[in-house]
């Protein structure tokens, strides 16, 4: 359990749940607003949480530290073209994901010389 809450970093990318593990280092929820999934959980309408039962006692837990990012004008529950994609286009950028991950990936691929074609 200690060492979980020292190096285990979770991201979700378009859940459905309602709770996620609070005893992680990070926790980070990523869903599009279009997606009809993510409406089952990280995405759900705050109008219907009352109505919604297992919503009741708990309510929903996504994030210790206000990690969830829900880019709204965005659809579609792929995790290619949905998700990965608009990731390395700048989307969902104050992701620790994409901020510490992607883009540094495409920062250093993009600074390697392409290999010479003869």
């Amino acid at each position: 359990d200690r060492l979980m809450k020292e190096l285990l970093e979770v991201y979700i990318i378009a859940g459905c749940a309602h709770h996620m593990p609070r005893n992680c280092k990070h926790l980070e929820c990523l869903s599009n607003g279009g997606d009809t999934v993510a409406w089952l959980g990280h995405a759900f309408p705050n109008v219907l949480k009352p109505i919604w039962r297992n919503t009741w006692f708990n309510g929903i837990f996504y994030s210790k530290d206000d990690t969830s990012i829900i880019e709204h004008d965005l659809w579609g529950h792929l995790l290619g073209p949905h998700y990965l994609d608009p990731m390395t286009e700048g989307r969902y950028a104050s992701s620790k994901l994409v901020k510490e991950y992607m883009t540094s990936n495409i920062s250093r691929e993009a600074g390697e010389s392409a290999p010479l074609i003869k």
